[in-house]
């Protein structure tokens, strides 16, 4: 029987192989220090780059969906195919600096009320981009869709109190206590595209669990945040909603109201334990 991988990156295959191939390769540098299974959902046929990163990385598995599916919907597939005792969301322009994972997986062993961590995550320039340190408010997506936010730059995260706990962590690269899951549930799809990881905090913070950026894991964003980001996951691609869209604001409208009545996902399948129905 083979052994439990420390961690399970799970990836949403882009159109184009070079980001997920230098993904891969580091993953595969790691291998030696923690146990490592790279899970790659290809939403609807695989792309032709598939067979060759196939050969050369043996750590990867390549799931296929049915066409369509919707990013958070993907991202479930992905984390119930994956069976890491910590199980990490990763963008595919993001690499892990040496020892990223190692760091992560360290950071979840010596702390076992964390139920999500993150590295932390560096611009192209070397600029560090620190999570928020508060769930979004009223106040805060006022501020945002007001326009207000645009006009401030995002590198000045970095300049963020380091000290406590983050209020949320984008899902571009996350690490997720397999038990923490199994207790709130998975992303919940009722959200469109933007502000699911924050409410997936939001629920393990209203469980007793901790948040927790692991300090010496360090990743890289191979392309720059667009000014005004501060509260918007990293797009997926240039067809990906823009800021402000109108779906990005129903997700905020959408994220107010289950903070404010404290709302679990929908769908009473969405955790790890209903894994089989949704196997493509």
């Amino acid at each position: 029987m083979l052994a439990q991988p420390d961690i399970s990156i799970c990836a949403i295959a882009p159109p184009k192989g070079e980001q997920l191939g230098s993904l891969l390769a580091s993953l595969d540098a790691t291998a030696d220090s923690v146990a490592v299974e790279a899970v790659i959902l290809c939403n609807g046929s695989e792309p032709p780059y598939i067979a060759d990163l196939d050969k050369r990385f043996p750590l990867a598995r390549f799931i296929t969906s049915r066409p369509g599916q919707p990013l958070v919907r993907a991202q479930n597939l992905c984390l119930r195919h994956a069976g890491g005792r910590y199980l990490s969301l990763w963008r595919p322009d993001i690499t892990p600096l040496p020892g990223c994972l190692p760091a992560l997986v360290a950071h979840l062993d010596d702390h076992p009320t964390t139920a999500i961590a993150a590295p932390v995550l560096l611009d192209p320039g070397g600029g560090e981009l620190l999570p928020p340190p508060r769930l979004p408010s009223a106040f805060a997506f006022l501020w945002k869709f007001t326009g207000l936010a645009a006009a401030a730059e995002t590198g000045a995260r970095g300049e963020r109190r380091r000290a406590g706990e983050p209020g949320w962590l984008g899902a571009e690269a996350m690490a997720v206590r397999r038990e923490a899951l199994l207790e709130t549930g998975l992303f919940d799809e009722r959200y469109h595209y933007f502000y699911h990881d924050a409410d997936l905090c939001r629920r393990a913070l209203a469980a007793g669990w901790h948040l927790a950026v692991a300090e010496p894991a360090r990743a890289v964003l191979r392309r720059r945040r667009p000014a005004g980001a501060i509260l918007d996951p990293l797009p997926e691609a240039a067809a990906s909603p823009l800021p402000t869209s109108p779906v990005q604001l129903l997700d905020a409208l959408r994220f107010l109201v289950h903070r404010a009545l404290h709302r679990r996902p929908a769908t009473a399948n969405l955790t790890l334990a209903g894994m089989e129905e949704d196997r493509p």
